[in-house]
């Protein structure tokens, strides 16, 4: 006597979202969005005789909820015989912290909101994490302080607030390294390195990544070297190898010691401050 109604709506940008209503002792919520719409309902043990059934109502292609949510169902349905490895890493990088056109660069205000919505994300989303979620600003210091006066209140109160950041190298002058010989490509990171210091920034990922991706792939060696010498990095990550494009196929691979990873994209750049010069608009952007 189970009584479940299933409601369909179609969001902003096209795609269908559901929500389940259900008056039964047999099903419990475990999943919740906003109080009201359940996501995800099991069936209690309680009422269990040979099966168990999961009713899940959002959309599976997401890479939090989705792949999560199917991957801890089939375990749950199989009573434990196909165990999947829930475990996630996250890191989001906004490259070129300080860079941008005058009059159209961070102002305190977006620092404040940034500070929020990772706050946000932290209270809702990995409350139950040891390791908060930071977000990953990559800098280069020889522009910071280069905008109008409340753009350049931002970029000090980034540095004030950053102890709630991650950073990592991203070049002084955001050149391209493959373009520079490697003298001078180290004393561009030692002017970064010493930037680092004066401020106090708490650089403690041996993470990097060149402006453009550039010398990552095709390897440029100097770069590796040079980041390894001064920085320590282990790591790093790139949109080109094997191929910029399709997307899915981007693979990770080790050079010199330090691991590649497979970069993703918003394809929000520095030169893109509007939605409406997003392509595609809003709607692709959320979608």
């Amino acid at each position: 006597n189970d009584n479940i109604r299933i409601d369909t709506n179609e969001t902003r940008n096209g795609s269908i979202d559901y929500s389940m209503t259900i008056d039964s002792d047999c099903y419990e919520s475990v999943v919740l969005c906003d109080k009201s719409e359940r996501v995800l309902i099991k069936s209690s043990d309680h009422c269990i005789n040979r099966t168990r059934s999961v009713l899940i109502s959002t959309d599976l292609t997401t890479f939090l909820t989705g792949s999560l949510l199917l991957a801890d169902s089939i375990r749950f349905g199989s009573f434990d015989r196909f165990k999947f490895d829930l475990k996630r890493y996250i890191q989001v990088d906004i490259d070129d912290i300080f860079v941008g056109p005058l009059d159209l660069r961070m102002k305190p205000n977006d620092v404040l909101e940034l500070i929020k919505f990772q706050n946000d994300l932290n209270r809702n989303y990995f409350a139950a994490s040891v390791n908060k979620f930071k977000f990953n600003l990559g800098f280069c210091g020889y522009y910071y302080k280069s905008g109008n006066e409340e753009e350049n209140r931002a970029d000090e109160l980034l540095v004030a607030r950053r102890n709630e950041f991650s950073w990592f190298e991203h070049g002084w002058f955001h050149n391209q390294p493959h373009q520079l010989n490697s003298s001078l490509l180290k004393e561009q990171m030692l002017f970064n390195f010493n930037f680092a210091q004066h401020h106090n920034l708490p650089i403690d990922s041996f993470y990097a990544v060149s402006p453009h991706h550039s010398g990552i792939y095709p390897v440029y060696g100097s770069l590796f070297k040079h980041w390894k010498e001064l920085w320590l990095v282990r790591a790093t990550s790139t949109e080109e190898y094997p191929h910029l494009r399709p997307f899915h196929l981007r693979r990770g691979f080790v050079f010199d010691g330090v691991m590649v990873l497979p970069r993703q994209t918003c394809c929000i750049y520095t030169h893109k401050k509007f939605l409406d010069k997003y392509p595609g608009g809003r709607s692709r952007l959320e979608a």
